[in-house]
């Protein structure tokens, strides 16, 4: 009896270790790679964990089997290429360069004290988003 909840106690520790890890890993890449923290990801997770859930209940799939299914393969697949390889360094430095030509393009015509302003501004909003993230 002893022995079953504890070998019981060891696979959910480390199923539910797995998770976070797994969390943590596309939080990690999503903000390491783009420096921009994904807010979505916490919704996606659930989405996921709720159709593993319902997956389980319904049909009795297993819930290891069921994560698999529910990994959404394309997706992750596109977001490594992005980010991975030199054709999405390519585009996201693309991406970064086309924002701060959109900065250059706000501040025109203003003059050195107001120009200051709005940097400070963008650049607290920045800040912001980064510490919501």
């Amino acid at each position: 009896m002893f022995a079953d909840l504890l070998l019981n106690a060891i696979v959910s520790g480390i199923v539910l270790g797995g998770f976070y890890a797994a969390v943590s890993v596309g939080l990690a890449i999503s903000f390491g790679m783009l420096d921009i923290g994904n807010l979505a990801h916490p919704a996606f997770v659930i989405l996921g964990s709720f159709c593993v859930y319902i997956l389980n209940q319904r049909w009795g799939v297993d819930p290891l089997i069921g994560a698999i299914l529910m990994t959404p393969h394309p997706v992750h697949g596109r977001i490594q290429q992005w980010t991975l390889t030199p054709r999405g360094a390519t585009l996201l430095k693309a991406c970064r360069d086309r924002v701060l030509e959109l900065e250059k393009r706000l501040v025109t015509g203003l003059d050195g004290k107001a120009e200051v302003t709005v940097r400070r501004w963008l650049a607290g909003i920045a800040a912001d988003l980064q510490d919501e993230a």
